[in-house]
């Protein structure tokens, strides 16, 4: 199957980005936590509707989608460009993606993204990675250069 991919970007009429976000990303967004992720972090479905848009519509948030042949949205991901407070470079940390199981809608997201970040001006990607979820497959450009572990804690 070819996918289409490319970058959902905000347009400047706040209506039309928000009739965009709402149709094309906000179902695959709530398809991935009642598939996959509230089983992980037990949790229901309550997105941060006011910061998500925030970063999205002042462009602090990348969303990189997927679509089939028909038009239909069929994965994304997510992530936040940013600069570490140690050190000198340009990070791009990948906050969530989802292809709803399909392993080359997945690559492709992951190959886009690979492209896009460069553009974007960033040398390092960051995922963080739940127990069962799987490290993509990056190109040969990109070599993993060490591995930290993300802990979740919670006191509820």
């Amino acid at each position: 199957m070819d996918y289409r991919i490319d970058i959902l970007e905000p347009d400047s009429d706040i209506n039309v980005a928000l009739d965009d976000l709402t149709r094309e990303f906000a179902p695959l967004y709530t398809a991935s936590w009642v598939n996959e992720k509230q089983r992980i972090y037990g949790k229901p479905f309550d997105m941060n509707v006011q910061t998500f848009a925030q970063l999205w519509f002042t462009k602090a948030l990348k969303i990189f989608m997927a679509w089939d042949e028909n038009g239909k949205p069929v994965g994304y991901l997510i992530g936040i460009p940013f600069r570490p407070l140690a050190y000198n470079s340009h990070v791009f940390q990948i906050e969530d993606w989802y292809a709803g199981g399909d392993r080359l809608c997945e690559a492709e997201l992951f190959r886009y993204m690979e492209t896009a970040v460069r553009f974007i001006g960033c040398d390092e990607v960051w995922i963080s990675l739940g127990e069962q979820e799987h490290a993509p497959n990056l190109s040969i450009r990109w070599r993993e250069a060490s591995r930290t572990t993300q802990i979740r804690y919670t006191n509820s």
